[in-house]
């Protein structure tokens, strides 16, 4: 294997693990979003309303245990903050799309105008940039990365070609 093709290898290993790393922090932001959708929003509406009816007179007070359940929920939501996470994932899914579409237009479309030493700098900058990113973004869950791991290679993510390999 030539020096050259050991820093292809290294873009196309890099698109890999930016395309499984956004399809799962996209899967964990997903996760999150419901999270945040029953545990902030639901609650918070179920709070308002059973309170409002027992206030009202409309309601009977045993229906203020409701109004506590829902108020306790989302207090541990408001903690716990699923929506922070959701974001957090999706800034992190976006910033790997980011780099698989950098890596996959550095190894298919720049190497063939780079001379030599441009291309090792770009790819070891990449390379640099994708490891900052890896220390600053959310773990993922196992289970969630398995999930993207069976969408990706179920090719969600390849461009579609016409029959003879050409991207329509």
């Amino acid at each position: 294997m030539t020096m050259n093709q050991a820093y292809l290898d290294e873009c196309k290993q890099i698109q890999q693990n930016a395309t499984y790393s956004a399809e799962a922090h996209h899967r964990m932001a997903g996760w999150y979003r419901k999270c945040s959708i029953w545990l902030q929003l639901v609650p918070a509406v179920i709070a308002a309303i059973s309170s409002g009816l027992v206030a009202s007179g409309v309601a009977a007070n045993t229906l203020l245990w409701l109004t506590v359940l829902a108020a306790a929920v989302s207090a541990i939501a408001s903690v716990w903050n699923p929506q922070k996470a959701h974001q957090d994932n999706l800034g992190a899914a976006k910033a790997f799309t980011v780099i698989k579409h950098d890596a996959r237009f550095l190894h298919e479309a720049e190497s063939t105008v780079m001379n030599e030493a441009e291309f090792r700098l770009a790819v070891q900058t990449l390379h640099d940039k994708y490891n900052e990113l890896i220390k600053i973004v959310p773990a993922t869950d196992p289970d969630k990365f398995e999930e993207a791991r069976k969408v990706v290679q179920g090719g969600i993510h390849q461009p579609d070609k016409t029959d003879d390999g050409r991207i329509i």
